[in-house]
């Protein structure tokens, strides 16, 4: 048995001939990116206890509006299911954790003055509220991927990998 660093070389026992170096038709590597991105899926539905659709893109952002989770990410080698896996796990806690009602509340509820303050600097009221969603999103980040390190150990070399390559 080979020794690898790929955390997810226990369930990705079928690509263990997988080569990227070595052609294989367009019907067989369909078939592989199907049964990955169908995995990838399945880790968010086991971490949210819901049947929450992941959405794969060639482009755009990572993101969950709470209903669905949208990848970006590019399988193309084995070396980048660790991390995908991590992406839709960090994606999926924030099905489970956030609080998406807050971000709309957050709009609503920037005192005036903060506004006010930010317009003498040169910044629009958009800028502002952007700003600080933003803010909120990576204080938000730090929190969900510390509680899901914490409490679903099984998952930290999933997270190591996200954190690896982004």
């Amino acid at each position: 048995m080979k020794q690898s660093s790929i955390h997810s070389d226990f369930w990705l026992d079928e690509f263990d001939d997988f080569d990227s170096t070595v052609a294989v038709d367009s019907t067989t590597r369909l078939i592989r990116l199907n049964m990955s991105r169908r995995a990838v899926a399945n880790f968010v539905s086991i971490l949210t206890g819901k049947n929450i659709p992941v959405m794969f893109n060639d482009s755009g952002d990572n993101m969950t509006d709470g209903k669905v989770v949208y990848l970006s990410s590019d399988i193309g080698d084995p070396e980048d299911f660790d991390s995908l896996v991590g992406l839709a796990l960090h994606e999926g806690s924030h099905v489970l954790l956030s609080d998406f009602r807050l971000v709309i509340d957050l709009w609503q509820n920037i005192p005036r003055s903060l506004y006010n303050i930010a317009e003498t600097k040169g910044f629009s009221k958009t800028d502002v509220a952007s700003f600080l969603k933003t803010i909120l999103n990576v204080i938000e980040d730090r929190y969900i991927d510390q509680f899901i390190y914490t409490n679903a150990p099984g998952y930290r070399g999933y997270y190591l990998a996200l954190y690896d390559k982004f």
